[in-house]
């Protein structure tokens, strides 16, 4: 067994142990601390893009249309979206951290095409959102549909706002 293997494995079972891979908890709970952790991780990253590209909130204005939709049709419509590149990912691959990492660099390249630098604020947290779908639909598919939508639309309200 190669070294980038053990290291593969390691971090697949510390991963496995946390939070995001256990749907004992109230869906509730779930989705919070999920959300949390995304703004959390994702800060950085997004504050960088902001510094670099010289983004500010003076650029656009925001009003009641675009925090609705950034919090609820969005996500769900993304979320719908992601569902068949999962089934698709999954016929080739059966490890959830590759099934991920490929979701987020496809919607982290679909973003990009909006805006060429949205890429840096888009790959982890759609890598967290397929985890959480990929947990989730073991219970239910419906249930990660909208577990994974109501952890977006937390995402894209807070980016929104703040923004």
């Amino acid at each position: 067994m190669s070294p980038n293997h053990t290291i593969g494995i390691t971090v697949q079972k510390k991963l496995q142990q946390s939070f995001l891979f256990n749907v004992d908890k109230s869906p509730l709970v779930y989705i919070l601390k999920t959300a949390a952790l995304i703004v959390v991780i994702n800060y950085i990253p997004t504050f960088l893009k902001n510094i670099l590209f010289e983004e500010t909130a003076n650029e656009r204005t925001v009003d009641v249309i675009d925090i609705v939709l950034a919090t609820t049709i969005d996500p769900f419509i993304e979320t719908l979206l992601m569902m068949p590149i999962l089934f698709l990912t999954q016929r080739f691959m059966n490890n959830f951290l590759s099934i991920a990492l490929v979701n987020a660099i496809f919607w982290a390249f679909i973003h990009s095409l909006f805006i060429y630098y949205w890429w840096v604020s888009v790959f982890i947290p759609f890598f967290i959102f397929t985890l959480s779908f990929l947990v989730w639909s073991k219970v239910s598919r419906i249930q990660a549909l909208f577990i994974v939508t109501a952890i977006h639309g937390i995402y894209n309200g807070l980016q929104t706002i703040v923004h």
